[in-house]
């Protein structure tokens, strides 16, 4: 059975009462004046400091990956058996060094050919040539005829044509026999090995893979809001744990990748620690510098759903102000919002739990609520 609200309201009436006659002890509830009904709560105990304006510098970091400046697979000019593999993977090759040589015997047969006919083609040039003067200095005695002094001269003249044509063979043979063997273009390292001795290669097949050891470069991909402030960017760095080198924008690529929505930048290492190797990932650290403009603690900032807000202090009242923040960095942040200037007073503490025109009580004022780290207790202003 159901027992409705002002008949429960009697029965407990009734249970007081009967209880103050028995000897039990009836405890009334105190009263409620009007005006603490509608009394403000106390003031809240906060933390506050300044607006200031300051030079903040904004760090951004993305990942990047270390390659080589240069980067090859090298192949030979001829088809042949190899004959000699000098290099093993790992090994430093310089500028020149000899690597790898193919069975080069019938080119150099054929470049010795050559080079004997081209010998005899020398020798029948000169002999023709000295039978010309000869006949001409006949020809003033009258021994011989103008015909026969016009024909050594032609003879003179097709031995000639041949020994060009011989020497731009030679040359073509010469250039043939070396493209039996594999010099290293450039200093580096050999990464792979992909032939043996006695293995059979054809032109533009890999025979060898080299890297250069001496230069590394990053490739690093970053959003197009980067490339907007590139020329506010003071410091570029690669970092790996406490280990910082610096670099330099060697190149951009404006165009943006349709997928990523990123643009590529290849930054050039000042000098190069074992851990930049070639494969390897790090992080790129850009540091942008903002000039002007206002500056919060980042313990100053309310997070709400949609947006976030700092506490002023005005007449010793809580004021929720707006606020868009630009750019984080670090324990401090870039801000704007209607109302907010340089000097106002700001809570960096306790501001979570103040309401719009709460009487505040500053406790403490930070000189400096940058520098604090987060959960930080700020030093006490002197009284």
């Amino acid at each position: 059975m159901q027992i409705g609200r002002r008949a429960r309201a009697g029965l407990v009436a009734a249970v007081v009462a009967t209880a103050g006659v028995g000897g039990w002890i009836a405890f009334d509830a105190p009263e409620v004046t009007p005006a603490q009904a509608t009394s403000a709560p106390p003031p809240a105990p906060v933390v506050t400091a300044v607006v200031t304006e300051q030079r903040l510098t904004d760090e951004r970091r993305y990942l990047g990956e270390v390659k080589a400046v240069a980067r090859t697979e090298l192949t030979v000019g001829e088809a042949g058996e190899v004959a000699q593999v000098l290099v093993a993977e790992g090994d430093a090759v310089a500028p020149g060094q000899l690597l790898l040589t193919l069975d080069d015997r019938l080119a150099r047969a054929q470049l010795g050919e050559a080079d004997a006919m081209r010998r005899s083609i020398e020798v029948r040039r000169a002999y023709a040539a000295g039978r010309t003067e000869r006949f001409r200095a006949l020809e003033r005695d009258g021994a011989v005829s103008a015909g026969e002094i016009e024909r050594e001269r032609v003879e003179a003249d097709r031995l000639a044509a041949e020994r060009r044509a011989a020497r731009a063979g030679m040359a073509a043979l010469s250039e043939r026999v070396g493209r039996h063997r594999i010099e290293a273009p450039f200093a580096g390292v050999i990464a792979r090995r992909y032939v043996d001795p006695g293995d059979w290669l054809d032109p533009g097949e890999p025979a060898l893979e080299v890297v250069s050891s001496d230069q590394v470069e990053v490739h690093v991909r970053v959003p197009e809001r980067l490339l907007d402030d590139l020329e506010a960017v003071a410091r570029v760095s690669l970092v790996r744990g406490d280990e910082r080198v610096n670099a330099r924008v060697d190149g951009v690529v404006q165009a943006l990748d349709t997928g990523t929505r990123t643009a590529l930048l290849r930054l050039v290492p000042a000098s190069r620690p074992e851990w930049l190797r070639p494969g390897a990932a790090t992080t790129a650290a850009f540091d942008v510098v903002r000039e002007g403009g206002l500056v919060v603690s980042r313990d100053a900032l309310v997070r709400g759903v949609a947006s976030e807000r700092v506490v002023r202090v005005v007449d010793g009242k809580a004021v929720a102000t707006p606020v868009e923040v630009l750019v984080r960095a670090g324990e401090r942040a870039l801000v704007r919002g209607e109302g907010l200037d340089l000097g106002a007073v700001v809570v960096v503490r306790g501001n979570e739990r103040l309401r719009p025109g709460q009487s505040v009580q500053t406790e403490e004022v930070t000189t400096n609520p940058a520098a604090l780290p987060s959960g930080t207790a700020a030093p006490r202003s002197p009284e």
